[in-house]
């Protein structure tokens, strides 16, 4: 045999027992590659089927709002990029399986240390910073983003105040006022370093729009224990300082919040707010209080969008309810509502125009008020007014939130 051959016959020898040795041949990376996309193959075409398979949601139930509808297909909405704009909305709102993916994406933000999402942000009353493992602490407050003040939007709300003074106020032998609301935000934004609301051009352009009114300034009244941690909303048990306020601006007569014998009752149920679902993060509930007076047992209340009569307090309806709770007081955000009170120190009057924050407000005042009268001109028109609403020898306070003001 040739040094050629038996070279030859040595390389195959040693070959075969590596065979041998190793066993059969694996794929490598490449049946591994294969495989990831298979998996992400069916997983997109899965959502995709899903997508197409299942009915869109009209409403979210965690964020308590009307998701978005599919935009009509036209020339016009394809040339000026309204169609594409819209389609992306409805998209992001009717993804399969959107409610988990929020949950996930919202805990992954603050995995990473970024607790402001979905335009919510997380804040602490004594302006600590909130850390990651602090989300569902007791002591953390969610807030809104909006911090861009919309002087248009404004403007619209204060042209109905006027349009509201020109034709019924004007002419009646009625005190009228106004205050404003601040978002919770006014307190917290500063402190957590968060852009906030030009709060003071707000205040100004609503005192400057309403020459015809006696402005109380409310923001000394309020801090951010104020409100609900999870909720837009302020807490009632926490009003005195607001009822006082208000009451010595108008002259009111009766016992203050602090002097009025209220039995504080607790809803048998936590209260997760707006913001909950909202930021998509496992926020701590709130208690929800309320607070019950002989005035408030004695007064009766009439809800005339739909003709019945409702109580000032609805605890059932706030345990039952899987939307909001809030609603307990008065009914929630009803176009007119008045509130009778035979215990009242006094015969006078009240008309409140009010957004959902006027709710837990009136029943304080029963006790200085012998009629109370809730109008939400954003379920109203002012023409309908006229025969529905006295004014003459009425105080008449107009009362809104930053939140509705600027919006």
């Amino acid at each position: 045999m040739s040094e050629l051959q038996k070279h030859t016959s040595q390389v195959e020898s040693r070959e075969t027992k590596r065979r041998e040795t190793k066993g059969p041949e694996t794929k490598g990376p490449a049946a591994s590659s294969r495989a990831v996309v298979l998996v992400v193959g069916v997983v997109m075409a899965v959502l995709a089927l899903s997508c197409w398979l299942l009915p869109d949601d009209a409403y979210s139930e965690s964020e308590r709002r009307y998701l978005r509808e599919m935009p009509a297909l036209t020339a016009q909405s394809v040339a000026s990029g309204r169609f594409m704009d819209q389609f992306e909305a409805y998209a992001q709102d009717s993804f399969p399986f959107r409610e988990p993916f929020r949950r996930i994406e919202a805990l992954a933000n603050v995995a990473f240390g970024r607790l402001d999402g979905n335009g919510v942000y997380l804040a602490k009353a004594d302006g600590k910073v909130v850390l990651p493992f602090e989300v569902g602490a007791e002591d953390v407050y969610a807030c809104t983003l909006d911090y861009q003040l919309d002087a248009e939007a404004v403007a619209r709300t204060l042209a109905r105040y006027q349009a509201v003074y020109d034709s019924y106020l004007a002419s009646a032998d009625a005190r009228v006022f106004a205050a404003v609301i601040p978002d919770k935000s006014y307190y917290l934004a500063y402190g957590s370093g968060h852009p906030v609301l030009d709060y003071e051009a707000l205040f100004s352009q609503v005192e400057e729009g309403m020459p015809f009114a006696t402005h109380i300034d409310l923001t000394d009244a309020l801090e951010a224990e104020s409100y609900y941690r999870t909720d837009t909303h302020w807490r009632q048990e926490k009003l005195a300082p607001v009822v006082d306020a208000l009451l010595a601006a108008m002259g009111g007569q009766g016992e203050g919040a602090d002097d009025q014998a209220f039995d504080e009752l607790v809803l048998d149920r936590p209260f997760s707010g707006v913001y909950v679902g909202q930021s998509a993060l496992p926020l701590a509930p709130d208690d929800l209080v309320w607070l019950e007076s002989d005035a408030t047992r004695a007064a009766r209340a009439f809800d005339h969008e739909h003709a019945r009569e409702i109580p000032v307090y609805d605890a059932d309806f706030a345990f039952a309810s899987e939307l909001d709770p809030y609603e307990l007081f008065l009914g929630g955000p009803l176009s007119l509502v008045t509130v009778e009170s035979p215990l009242a120190a006094t015969d006078r009057e009240l008309v409140v125009f009010r957004d959902s924050f006027g709710s837990a407000l009136a029943p304080l005042l029963l006790d200085s008020y012998a009629k109370i009268t809730l109008v939400d001109l954003r379920y109203i028109q002012p023409e309908m007014l006229a025969d529905l609403v006295s004014f003459e020898g009425a105080d008449v306070l107009f009362l809104q939130s930053t939140l509705s003001l600027n919006s």
